[in-house]
């Protein structure tokens, strides 16, 4: 058993992960939006890819000696989920405030956790998330038609990308999985490279900073929070998500913060907490 304050600080440990996790995947879109003038949202999410498969494949140094087909394609499946998300998050990025697409984007997970739940009880929370969807994706809150459908992907992308977490998390150690999925996108996207334009220096600077801190960071501490946190923890605060991506958008690209896109988040914010504290599982995420 641990000590009294050592135990409470393990507790607090996971959820502070969650959210530098979280802050951080927001910035690296941030820092990848001043890419995509240069090169376009696609040619920055196969590069961020690319560059981060390379710093962690150096940095856990994977190996994969004793995995099994079924365990390889899954990490093959976890990575194309990781660029089918990122690649439509950035096209929706482009298109229209970092707040929209994220809030959107959320009710991938978020309709997993609903419709896993027990009982019709969730289906008050689906159609309050369903309303602030229609609030964030009306035009008068910055949104385009196309910018809201690559953020339905997004969301589609997400949900796959939860699904497959818990395999990767349990059936790889450490971070060794993460690094194989990672790379497994970079291969995915590695036709998008090939047509790339020229790049110069402050372009792979601003793309290197989004790899290091939404996919070697970001991605390593959801995992690592996973492992160490229950289900209803890990999802009440991954709901924070939206908050803290209209907070970058305003903060880092200078993006007007319209009311009715606060209200649409909020309706999915408050939704997703609400199916979270309606759980049952205590479990770590990944177990």
């Amino acid at each position: 058993m641990y000590p009294p304050t050592t135990a409470r600080w393990r507790r607090l440990l996971a959820p502070a992960l969650i959210l530098v996790a979280g802050a951080s995947v927001q910035t690296s879109a941030a820092f990848a939006h001043h890419a995509f003038s240069a090169i376009g949202a696609l040619h920055v999410t196969a590069l961020r890819f690319q560059l981060a498969a390379l710093v962690l494949l150096v940095v856990v140094r994977p190996d994969p000696r004793g995995w099994s087909k079924r365990e390889w394609l899954t990490l093959a499946g976890f990575g194309l989920a990781m660029a089918v998300m990122n690649a439509s998050f950035y096209q929706a990025v482009a298109r229209m405030p970092l707040g929209n697409v994220t809030s959107i984007e959320f009710t991938g997970p978020f309709l997993i956790a609903a419709f896993s739940s027990r009982g019709w009880r969730e289906l008050r929370w689906v159609l309050l998330a369903a309303a602030g969807v229609l609030i964030v994706a009306h035009p008068g809150s910055g949104a385009t038609p196309s910018g809201v459908a690559f953020a339905l992907l997004a969301a589609a992308g997400w949900a796959s990308y939860t699904l497959l977490s818990k395999s990767v998390g349990s059936a790889t150690a450490d971070w060794d999985g993460l690094a194989i999925s990672v790379a497994f996108a970079g291969v995915f996207m590695a036709p998008v490279t090939a047509t790339a334009p020229s790049l110069h220096a402050s372009v792979v600077g601003w793309v290197l900073l989004s790899a290091l801190f939404g996919v070697v960071i970001g991605f390593a501490l959801e995992m690592t929070a996973l492992r160490k946190a229950p289900a209803k923890t890990v999802a009440i605060f991954f709901s924070f998500d939206p908050v803290m991506a209209f907070v970058v958008g305003v903060v880092l690209l200078s993006q007007p913060l319209r009311w009715p896109s606060v209200l649409g988040a909020s309706c999915i914010v408050v939704a997703s907490i609400a199916v979270a504290l309606d759980a049952e599982d205590p479990t770590p995420a990944l177990s």
